[in-house]
């Protein structure tokens, strides 16, 4: 027999995740229907787990896919179509594995009496406070689908700024990125060698040059050059 972990909810709404021995995925799923309790996922202890589940800091669900969520929601209670129904369509569409989760558990929430907004608000990577007080103020004048097509719209808008924003900053930073390069070539390879060719004429090289070679030159090669200008006086001493 393998053994498998659960994740469920019973009658009262208490969250349970115990580990049992069974001999297929189906003889747990009916296992923990005879004892009354709500499904969210079951798989196997060999199974590594989940990205999201190792790091929960680092996932995070897109925002792009947030907007597309809402506004199909949106769609499907404009059309009267039940919230549940509509949850579990959208799951099945999701692309990350983190949201098929979060609307996995909200439709068992929603099961058990739980409000779609109470349901959103054990997920705030997913859904903000301003999200969720909107959705829990929708509920309560009857006003859902179109609070949702204003919140797509609202958090639409809000991601084409931050994009123009991004875009406007990668155009400076590449010319600032250029730029070191380039005074970085110029004072580990160019002007050493306008240096050296001054030093063969005996010439005497401009006041900025100078100051450029001896910003760039590395500490050690100072440190060096300057121990053997000290040895050299001793042994003329």
């Amino acid at each position: 027999m393998a053994r498998y972990r659960y994740v469920a909810y019973d009658s009262a709404g208490r969250r349970l995740s115990r580990a049992v021995a069974a001999s297929s995925d189906e003889q747990v799923k009916r296992m923990l229907w005879d004892q009354g309790l709500h499904i969210v996922d079951i798989r196997t202890r060999t199974q590594l787990p989940a990205l999201e589940d190792l790091f929960p800091s680092f996932v995070r669900v897109k925002r792009s896919e947030v907007i597309l969520f809402t506004r199909q929601l949106a769609t499907f209670v404009r059309v009267g179509m039940p919230i549940v129904e509509g949850l579990a369509v959208l799951r099945d569409q999701a692309t990350s594995n983190l949201m098929k989760r979060a609307l996995t558990e909200m439709i068992t929430d929603l099961g058990t009496g739980a409000s779609l907004s109470a349901a959103m608000a054990r997920f705030p990577r997913i859904f903000p406070a301003l999200y969720v007080d909107m959705i829990r103020s929708a509920e309560v004048s009857g006003n859902l689908d179109d609070v949702l097509r204003q919140l797509a719209m609202y958090m639409a808008r809000d991601e084409g700024a931050k994009r123009k924003v991004r875009s406007a900053m990668i155009y400076p930073a590449i010319v600032v990125g250029l730029a070191l390069v380039v005074v970085s070539i110029l004072i580990g390879f160019v002007l050493p060698a306008f240096a050296n060719l001054f030093g063969e004429f005996k010439a005497t090289m401009p006041l900025p040059t100078r100051i450029l070679l001896a910003v760039g030159r590395p500490p050690a090669r100072a440190a060096t050059s300057s121990t053997r200008r000290s040895s050299g006086c001793r042994c003329w001493a």
